[in-house]
């Protein structure tokens, strides 16, 4: 007869010092793991990074519950409120102010080439935002804030585009900064909407590209933003933005600062209602469990604010080196009596604003 088997080791024997080093190894590589998908569940990484397709779809967002008893989230609960609510009522009770000047002002001369221009970008960001959703059709991807700035910057050169084809085609109808009854209602509308999402989302672009490659990327491995939907959203966004900032008639002004303090509070307020409901973290810094969550707070807005006013001081440098009519771009409000000698439109008729 065959001998009989070995018997089996004892319990022992498995977590003695010969298996030690392999539970080790095996818990590290846990470890990596778990850092490899969180870090691919971070803001704009799509598929373009070599992995495999199931892998790569950006699913639900890293979960990390907070405390509902924590001094950051009694903070964010009395100050997101405060400052999205407020925000809006200083922007309606205060955002008329100086616009006489330059609300309507459309841009530099040259319309045809500023419409090609504002099609081109327009294509180029419809193509960013479908390989985005191409690799991840879920609806957690509008979880994250990257995404709702780059959603604003398609609806902006969307505008752009109507705008200018009201340059080019329409000119007759283009409302001048001067008086508020030129132009037909719609385009007094487009114009006005044009103006204030220029203004909020040009120095909110800038504000997540700096955010992205002077925190994010360092801390969670390059290699994840170097993809194409990445660069497009955390890089080329403030290029383009700046670039038809410069090439947009309109200047900033510093009664309408609060509309980059309501997109802040509102995405703010999402993410913690979104983290109390399902848990989710789309940003390290924004964990309400960290102590310094009240001074993370109240340092990017400050940050946001003081962005803007930096495209403050570029609308004056536009009125001052840029080929715009200086009589429609002026930080003072224009006199009725004034105006009614500046020439409306050039020898072909076309109106120079």
């Amino acid at each position: 007869p065959p001998p009989p088997p070995p018997p089996p080791p004892p319990p022992h024997a498995a977590a003695g010092p010969a298996a030690s080093p392999a539970a080790a190894s095996s818990g590290k590589q846990r470890r990596q793991q778990q850092r490899r998908r969180r870090q691919r569940n971070l803001p704009g990484h799509a598929a373009a990074h070599g992995t495999a397709k199931s892998e790569a779809v950006m699913a639900m967002p890293p979960i990390e519950w907070q405390d509902r008893g924590t001094t950051g989230f009694i903070f964010g609960c009395v100050v997101v409120p405060l400052f999205f609510f407020g925000g809006i009522a200083l922007l309606v009770a205060l955002g008329r102010r100086g616009n006489d000047g330059y609300a309507y002002a459309p841009g530099l001369k040259g319309a045809p080439a500023i419409l090609v221009w504002r099609i081109l970008v327009f294509g180029f960001c419809l193509s960013a935002l479908g390989v985005d959703f191409k690799h991840s059709t879920t609806p957690w991807n509008l979880a994250y804030f990257t995404v709702w700035n780059w959603l604003i910057v398609n609806f902006y050169f969307f505008l752009g585009i109507m705008v200018s084809c009201v340059r080019v085609f329409k000119p007759q109808l283009v409302p001048q900064p001067d008086d508020h009854g030129t132009g037909s209602r719609f385009t007094r509308l487009l114009f006005s909407t044009f103006h204030i999402v220029g203004e909020m989302e040009a120095p909110m672009a800038t504000f997540v590209a700096i955010v992205v490659w002077a925190y994010l990327a360092p801390n969670t491995g390059w290699e994840f933003f170097l993809t194409y939907s990445s660069i497009s959203q955390h890089l080329v966004n403030a290029v383009i933005m700046t670039t038809d900032f410069f090439l947009a008639g309109y200047l900033v002004n510093p009664a309408h600062v609060f509309v980059v303090i309501v997109l802040a509070s509102a995405y703010t307020g999402w993410h913690m209602i979104a983290n109390m409901t399902w848990g989710i973290m789309c940003y390290p810094f924004m964990a309400t469990n960290l102590r310094l969550f009240p001074a993370v707070t109240i340092a990017l807005v400050a940050m946001v604010v003081l962005i803007y006013y930096v495209y403050f001081g570029l609308s004056k440098l536009k009125t001052s080196h840029c080929c715009c009519a200086k009589e429609h771009l002026t930080f003072a409000p224009v006199k009725r009596e004034a105006a009614d000698s500046v020439p409306r439109s050039n020898d072909r008729g076309i109106t120079m604003v």
